[in-house]
């Protein structure tokens, strides 16, 4: 891809996946532009901690080139967890594993790093929306759909806005769905959907009950 060229990618969905695309995407020129149906980055609550592991989310902020950043509001201490009973015996630990000799614990950046911190998903989310171009993001936009003709190479997505604004339309080379499970743009693809059954639930009510058991014997 030639940088300032016209090739343009649209991203649905602000999260977390979509914007370190949308970061990466603007490190090497090319044009994009990110969807959000939510009025503003602080409209409602992001959610609780993440656990950032090395091969998945450590490396994608590597990429983005923020891994400093990242580690100025990393928790290290998050790492690790304690589960005691009624009289503060530990019936369960979980210790992250030991830093490698040759890897540093603590340097300039920020706190001392671990395989697996954790970052509160906000921070997160925040830091990378600081890291794109102005504009890049545009709020209260909610998919109504997205089309792909045998006559134009390109896709027509049409977002619905707050009243009294009409819907508007975009067309794009390429458009990334990064809206989630239900995601409204999966449909050009598949016509799967995401179902959760019962026995799901009652597998996974199952584990918890004899795990809890497993900590009450020991």
């Amino acid at each position: 891809m030639v940088p300032g060229s016209s090739f343009s990618i649209g991203v649905i969905g602000a999260g977390l996946g979509g914007l370190v695309l949308a970061r990466v995407l603007e490190l090497h020129g090319i044009t994009v532009t990110v969807f959000e149906r939510e009025p503003t980055s602080s409209s409602r609550e992001q959610g609780g901690s993440l656990d950032i592991h090395p091969e998945t989310g450590q490396y994608a902020l590597e990429t983005a080139q923020l891994t400093a950043q990242f580690r100025k509001v990393a928790r290290p201490e998050g790492e690790e967890m304690k589960i005691t009973d009624k009289h503060g015996t530990v019936v369960f630990e979980d210790l992250p594993p030991p830093a490698p000799e040759d890897h540093p614990s603590r340097d300039e950046q920020g706190p001392p790093r671990g395989d697996r911190p954790e970052v509160d998903r906000g921070q997160l989310r925040q830091l990378l929306l600081d890291s794109l171009h102005p504009g890049t993001v545009k709020w209260e936009h909610n998919l109504e759909s997205a089309h792909l003709s045998n006559d134009d190479p390109k896709v027509s997505v049409t977002f619905a806005r707050s009243s009294p604004a009409p819907s508007v339309t975009f067309k794009f080379d390429v458009v990334v769905g990064a809206d989630g499970a239900w995601s409204r743009t999966r449909g050009l693809l598949s016509p799967a959907q995401p179902n959760l059954h019962r026995r799901d639930i009652r597998r996974h009510s199952a584990c918890i009950g004899r795990r809890q058991r497993e900590w009450r014997g020991r």
